[in-house]
């Protein structure tokens, strides 16, 4: 179905070109433009369902990613860098 939706065009061309110049103009004069910027609803979409996904995966393997660290070290979570990382991401 994902196939047959590409090839009739439903995934393709949205982006209007003179849009997408006045949001890059827009940027340059942000005091703190991001790092990445998503142009289009496509754009929106389809970044959403990626993080999902690896939100997803990075959960069902968390105990594992945790269980590498050495032996009575403090998790990273736990530290000042870990906290205040964090914080900083809300």
């Amino acid at each position: 179905q994902m196939a047959q939706m590409r090839t009739a065009g439903e995934a393709l061309g949205r982006g209007d070109p003179a849009k997408v110049a006045r949001a890059i103009i827009e940027l340059v004069n942000t005091p703190n433009p991001p790092l990445r910027l998503l142009l289009g609803s496509d754009a929106v979409v389809l970044a959403k369902a990626a993080a999902t996904a690896r939100a997803r995966e990075d959960a069902a393997w968390e105990a594992l990613s945790n269980s590498t660290d050495f032996e009575g070290s403090e998790p990273f979570a736990e530290t000042a860098f870990g906290k205040a990382l964090q914080a900083q991401m809300g």
